[in-house]
């Protein structure tokens, strides 16, 4: 069961134009409609139950006062000639304007249920709900998906440097952002610490409590596609070795009171600390040490000399 919708303010360009017309729009071979998010945005074929749809089209038309009809149907795979076009927003729309080239925007104030659907232009308004694709006029079609808005957020967690040895400090970066289709508050980054690894200092209000938890109670509100960054220091402890994992978690709440999560990890290489090499100290200079060989040699030699001469 599709929900009726009222019809909002039917909006072209700098006039605005709103009237129940017949007639047939003269097609030029360049008519085109599009869905949309907001005003003059981009063409979109994602919605979901709690966003507006807009509808922006082109058509042609060298005779005042004739015009042609916006309708969202249900999505067919294929359209035939005289195909019957039934409206699910509450009743079609009839765009008229001067003469000439014109554009026009066209949004319902309630947005659609669940379901696939086919914002069509129907160019030929004198054939009263049915698509056209005969002789001069082929009824442009912009297919389009509304889906139940999920809750969903994301977080990426980095490491600079990712190895050090014992007394090095490490920078965590935290980067958390909604992907939902939900404005989350309160969002709520809880952050691990592995053992070997010591608190130094957290920005944006992070505190450590109890030792080695480090979290942050106030990153939201997040709204869709919004997001934020948030870093703590840590230090490599003395004795610490191999790969330490540091772990965080977010989550954030949604409007009726329920969670979404999501948490990431990331890795430091400690690295084993060579040991100090020991001086052996000489018990004297190898110059002094020839200098007493010289020295013994020729008061030996000056003995034996002696001891012949006797």
């Amino acid at each position: 069961m599709m929900k009726k919708k009222t019809i909002g303010t039917l909006m072209v360009a700098a006039l605005i134009v709103m009237a129940m017309l017949a007639g047939t729009a003269l097609a030029n071979g360049n008519e085109w409609i599009h869905a949309h998010k907001e005003f003059m945005g981009a063409n979109e074929t994602e919605f979901v139950t709690t966003e507006d749809v807009y509808a922006r089209g082109y058509f042609d038309d060298s005779f005042p006062g004739q015009g042609g009809r916006i309708c969202v149907v249900d999505h067919r795979p294929a359209w035939t000639d005289g195909d019957l076009l039934v409206d699910v927003s509450g009743g079609y729309e009839t765009v008229g304007y001067g003469p000439g080239s014109f554009e026009f925007v066209l949004t319902w104030a309630n947005p659609l249920a669940l379901g696939h659907y086919d914002l069509i232009l129907d160019l030929d308004a004198g054939v009263s709900g049915e698509w056209t694709d005969s002789g001069n006029i082929t009824d442009p079609i912009c297919s389009f998906f509304v889906s139940d808005p999920t809750g969903r957020i994301s977080i990426e967690k980095t490491a600079s440097p990712t190895a050090g040895a014992p007394g090095t400090d490490v920078t965590f970066t935290i980067a958390v952002e909604n992907t939902g289709d939900f404005t989350l508050d309160p969002v709520i980054a809880v952050d691990i610490l592995p053992a070997g690894m010591s608190y130094v200092s957290a920005d944006s209000g992070g505190t450590e409590s109890p030792e080695g938890t480090i979290t942050w109670y106030e990153l939201g509100p997040l709204d869709p596609h919004g997001s934020t960054t948030v870093s703590l220091v840590a230090h490599i402890d003395p004795g610490a070795s191999g790969t330490l994992t540091d772990n965080v978690t977010v989550t954030g709440t949604l409007p009726l009171g329920g969670e979404v999560t999501d948490s990431d990890t990331a890795d430091v290489n400690a690295e084993e600390q060579p040991p100090t090499p020991v001086e052996v100290p000489t018990l004297m200079p190898k110059g002094t040490m020839a200098l007493v060989c010289l020295i013994f040699v020729v008061s030996a030699m000056s003995i034996i000399m002696r001891r012949r001469g006797t």
